[in-house]
């Protein structure tokens, strides 16, 4: 009985190798490294995971900053606002733990003491949610890389461009 054992064993040692080279022919060998590859999300799969994961936060601090701006450059004129963000693609940073977007802000507006009629202010830019590392904590939102038309220009004072091409800043609460 134990030489039957032993045998049994010595074949299995000797089998194993065996084993080994018929699945290496069949290409079955790289069992352990497909499974990590198979683990590594493709660029898709990150891009669709970055818009589920933020793109409601994008599209609250789109509208918060699109308020923000009409106000303080229109606060009378100001009317038909609108805000677009860009969610293909979704740039991220882990290092910095932000994540951003493309954003398009529309509104109309006009300077009644300087004569300039109503026409439609463009204003775009990069729109940055800086991530909160706890739950609960407001997303840092940054707007900067701003470019604006002839007519934002026309509305605007000084003042208020030097704002835009500094970079905008405020924090987002999610509801």
């Amino acid at each position: 009985m134990s030489n039957l054992r032993s045998f049994r064993a010595l074949a299995a040692l000797l089998l194993l190798p065996l084993l080994s080279l018929v699945l290496q022919s069949c290409g079955m060998s790289q069992g352990v490294s497909s499974r990590s590859n198979r683990a590594q999300p493709t660029e898709a799969e990150v891009q669709r995971r970055l818009r589920a994961d933020y793109g409601d936060a994008f599209d609250l601090a789109g509208a918060q900053f699109a308020e923000l701006v009409m106000k303080k450059i229109a606060p009378r004129s100001g009317k038909e606002l609108q805000h677009s963000i860009n969610l293909y693609p979704v740039w991220s940073n882990e290092d910095e733990s932000a994540v951003a977007c493309a954003l398009e802000v529309r509104f109309l507006a006009r300077d009644y003491w300087s004569g300039v009629s109503y026409g439609t202010c463009v204003l775009q830019g990069v729109l940055t949610l800086g991530v909160p590392r706890y739950k609960g904590r407001p997303y840092e939102v940054i707007v900067n890389k701003v470019q604006y038309n002839e007519q934002l220009k026309k509305v605007s004072k000084p003042a208020q461009l030097q704002w835009l091409e500094e970079g905008v800043r405020f924090n987002l609460k999610m509801r």
